[in-house]
């Protein structure tokens, strides 16, 4: 890991636009040249970040993620600089849209993209990537139509395929932002056999979160969108026996 001075650390960000920031400072520039900067702090004084920095974490993450053939961010650099406290990864700016985005456009495009997130996420699943920021806005369309993790700082890769409990245990974290649950609604319209585990699983996850199943729709609204919910679920996870 290089060491940098704040001085080299001001140079590097001078003319960088900011796009997300904290009470305790800058967190993400785009340096408007082909690269973006993530800076990491340690947020606890005793903390895992101690023996392994998240920067570090994040380059790893990049790396495995392209061993396994699932595209995601390059690294070019990981830096420290002592005077300011924090961790630095520049790496390389992919191009694309925020699936949030493009699902919100509401164009013949976004079926086929949902299509595409579906694949994408059965993909990670069974390459045993438990990615816990995984929301609409952490995944890029890139112009090719393909996509791609962008922001892989939280995340788990296991020696095999996640199993359902995981597996849905992650599908909670893509829905847990009412946005998110809004656009994937009329995307869930495929036909799913009765006796898939997994969808039985996410019906139960769906109708105990308030605002998902509202008290005022009636049996047969809450019958559809239940067989909507499995029929996701099986575009997402196939029945995957262990």
């Amino acid at each position: 890991m290089e060491k940098i001075t704040q001085t080299q650390y001001l140079e590097l960000i001078a003319g960088a636009e900011v796009l997300e920031k904290d009470g305790f400072g800058l967190k993400v520039l785009d340096t408007k040249k082909g690269e973006m900067i993530k800076l990491f702090r340690r947020k606890r004084l005793f903390s895992t970040a101690l023996f392994k920095p998240y920067a570090l974490r994040f380059a790893d993450n990049a790396q495995q993620l392209r061993a396994l053939g699932i595209p995601s961010i390059t690294v070019n650099r990981l830096l420290w600089c002592a005077e300011i406290q924090r961790h630095i990864v520049i790496y390389q700016r992919l191009e694309g849209e925020l699936l949030r985005d493009v699902l919100s456009e509401k164009t013949t495009q976004s079926k086929t993209t949902f299509e595409k997130f579906a694949a994408f996420i059965a993909q990670l699943h069974q390459s045993g990537v438990y990615f816990r920021s995984a929301h609409l806005r952490n995944i890029l369309v890139q112009p090719n139509g393909e996509l791609a993790l962008i922001d892989i700082s939280d995340m788990q890769i296991k020696a095999k395929a996640l199993s359902l409990a995981l597996r849905k245990r992650n599908f909670e974290h893509i829905l847990r932002y009412q946005e998110d649950k809004d656009l994937l609604t009329p995307q869930l319209e495929y036909s799913i056999p009765p006796h898939c585990p997994l969808a039985f699983q996410l019906q139960s996850i769906m109708s105990d979160n308030a605002g998902w199943f509202s008290s005022s729709q009636s049996a047969h609204e809450r019958y559809h969108l239940h067989e909507q919910l499995r029929g996701f679920a099986l575009s997402n996870f196939p029945p995957h026996r262990r």
